[in-house]
């Protein structure tokens, strides 16, 4: 026998050690820059985990919201994340049927992207979001499957119920438009 093998299997097959995942996180810590984690799961827990995680964030925060439908923008500053979290409840039906709108959410340290395609990116000048995404039963991974590639503004069917539900969430908000 061959020493270099031995009797030691290894970790799963090929296609297993280099797959990417359809859900889980991946982690980029580089120097001088804040960690990111790239979150990819089904549309309906994506928006679901979005929500969720706001909560983690301090009391007031910012807020950006992008129609990519209309081609709308809102932002906002000294926002109750409490009250970001009620704004944004109603949209979680609309935004899984109809995607392309982009709320990011951030405070002096962290920042929550929901994208167009649903998929969720953290950024932090901490390490706590790795535990929390664990926490929600989401796995770490090497690689995780990536939808930002596929959507194009043209590509998007009109949803005037959502573009409607975001600008009334952004006036409840009192967003200042872009």
């Amino acid at each position: 026998m061959f020493p270099f093998f031995g009797d030691r299997p290894v970790g799963g097959s090929f296609w297993q050690r280099f797959r990417t995942a359809a859900e889980g996180f991946t982690v980029t810590r580089e120097p001088n820059e804040p960690t990111a984690w790239h979150v990819v799961t089904g549309a309906g827990r994506a928006v679901e985990l979005f929500v969720e995680l706001l909560g983690e964030l301090p009391p007031s925060v910012s807020l950006e919201i992008a129609d990519a439908h209309t081609g709308r923008r809102w932002q906002g500053t000294d926002c109750d994340t409490t009250g970001v979290r009620g704004a944004l409840a109603p949209l979680r039906e609309a935004l899984v049927a109809h995607g392309g709108v982009e709320i990011t959410v951030f405070s002096k340290d962290d920042q929550v992207t929901l994208n167009p395609v649903l998929e969720l990116f953290l950024y932090s000048t901490g390490d706590r979001w790795t535990e929390i995404l664990r926490a929600h039963g989401l796995p770490e991974e090497r690689l995780v499957r990536t939808h930002s590639w596929k959507l194009r503004r043209q590509g998007l069917t009109p949803a005037p119920a959502l573009s409607d539900a975001v600008a009334g969430a952004a006036a409840a908000l009192r967003l200042t438009p872009l």
